[in-house]
């Protein structure tokens, strides 16, 4: 009886653990109307299932998920079209070369309908990892984009931080924002509102490249945070860039 009810709770046990699922990286965006939407990974602790990506209204009044492709989707970042809708930016695992590329969508709050098909953003860099994607869209509808580029060089992961924009509906060739001796990480992208115009603002965490890994194995004292500036109604090139020290207590 004793090793029925120890088998019984064994298996519920696995059951609970392959039926559960860990949500994280997930951000918001407050559209024209006031209302606030959200964007999540999901992973199920199930290995079939997968990571995906889902999309809803804080108040509950919308859910839907953007990905069911059973493999890994990551990062996924909401922001505002120029045209008031809400866009998604994330990056998915290829199927057939397992590297991360860059997707997104657009979804029609007002009518309920993704007004944007599901799309590959086109990465000209061919075959490495595209992974943590931002991007802002400015009243005059321009759309910028930033990611981190990781390659192989020598046998050590180097990362960097790379700047695209869409304007007349083509995406400009990319270019590197990050300097050649660090490595990247956590970018996020702001886009405001003045009366000087619509400063885009980046940030992103900096490490030296010296030990040619990534961000998860360096010391916290190694790490800064940089910012640059620029007119996000204009295709201009970004201005000076600044220099931010961790806090103690962040370290």
């Amino acid at each position: 009886m004793q090793q029925t009810r120890t088998l019984y709770l064994v298996v519920l046990c696995v059951f609970a653990l392959c039926c559960a699922e860990v949500v994280f990286a997930a951000n918001s965006v407050i559209d024209t109307n006031g209302r606030i939407w959200c964007v999540r990974a999901e992973a199920s602790l199930a290995p079939v299932m997968g990571q995906e990506i889902y999309l809803y209204e804080q108040d509950g009044l919308f859910g839907e998920f953007i990905t069911l492709d059973k493999t890994l989707d990551a990062s996924p970042h909401v922001y505002l079209t120029n045209a008031g809708k809400i866009g998604i930016v994330w990056s998915r695992e290829d199927g057939a070369t397992g590297r991360m590329e860059i997707c997104s969508t657009v979804y029609d709050q007002e009518s309920g309908l993704w007004v944007h098909p599901f799309t590959i953003i086109t990465n000209p860099q061919g075959g490495v990892d595209h992974t943590e994607p931002r991007m802002e869209v400015s009243p005059s509808g321009i759309a910028h984009l930033v990611y981190i580029l990781t390659v192989e060089d020598g046998g050590r992961l180097v990362s960097s931080l790379i700047y695209r924009i869409k304007e007349d509906g083509a995406w400009s060739e990319p270019s590197t924002v990050s300097c050649l001796d660090e490595n990247v990480a956590a970018p996020e992208l702001y886009l405001g509102a003045s009366e000087q115009g619509f400063p885009l603002v980046l940030v992103y965490l900096s490490s030296p490249q010296v030990s040619g890994i990534l961000h998860s194995g360096l010391k916290s004292q190694d790490q800064i945070i940089k910012s640059l500036e620029k007119d996000g109604a204009d295709p201009t090139p970004w201005g000076k860039m600044t220099k931010h020290r961790l806090p103690i207590n962040l370290r």
